[in-house]
């Protein structure tokens, strides 16, 4: 699972055909060596800055199960899915520029973001989400994708899609939608 604008280079990319790599291609990463998988769906999203848009999400198959692992790296299993969050719940995830870090649940909001030489976006419910260490915030730009956990029971609630500029905030789409969406179901 991870984000279309970081698996499907925001719907550009083919089912079945285009490769997912760690670290992404606009982070150093090459094939064959960084090739994790192959795109296996993505929800497209609308653009123009008008169409509501409630993900930002894609999921793609391991080329080896043996390159990925249930849970969460340093966090351990996935309880299962949470309830939608609540004001001022709290939260954590693993990203790949911040690692392991917590926050609050702070606002629901719209959000629009310019995907640079593709268009606007509208997000519309997204959890706004306020990182613990102002230094870093909750997540930055490289850590979409990270799955969001409630802070004390490991329950899945959401998916980082952005980061404002200049903002000690996190967007994060609801998990729920996500699942729906896929026919999937996090893995221990």
């Amino acid at each position: 699972r991870g984000c279309n604008h970081t698996l499907a280079g925001v719907n550009r990319c083919f089912v079945n055909q285009d490769t997912v790599r760690q670290p992404g291609a606009d982070d150093g990463g090459t094939p064959p060596g960084d090739t994790l998988g192959t795109l296996l769906n993505y929800q497209t999203i609308m653009l123009g800055g008008y169409h509501p848009n409630i993900m930002d999400a894609a999921v793609a198959e391991p080329t080896n199960s043996t390159d990925v692992a249930a849970g969460v790296r340093g966090v351990g299993p996935i309880n299962g899915v949470g309830t939608p969050l609540n004001f001022e719940d709290r939260v954590q995830k693993v990203g790949w520029m911040t690692d392991h870090t917590f926050g609050t649940y702070r606002f629901k909001l719209d959000y629009t973001t310019t995907f640079t030489g593709v268009g606007l976006a509208l997000f519309v419910d997204q959890y706004g989400i306020v990182g613990d260490d102002s230094a870093i915030g909750f997540a930055q730009q490289g850590d979409s994708g990270a799955a969001v956990l409630t802070e004390v029971t490991n329950e899945l609630v959401g998916l980082v899609i952005g980061v404002p500029k200049d903002m000690n905030m996190a967007i994060a789409s609801p998990i729920e939608p996500i699942l729906a969406a896929f026919g999937v179901t996090p893995t221990r």
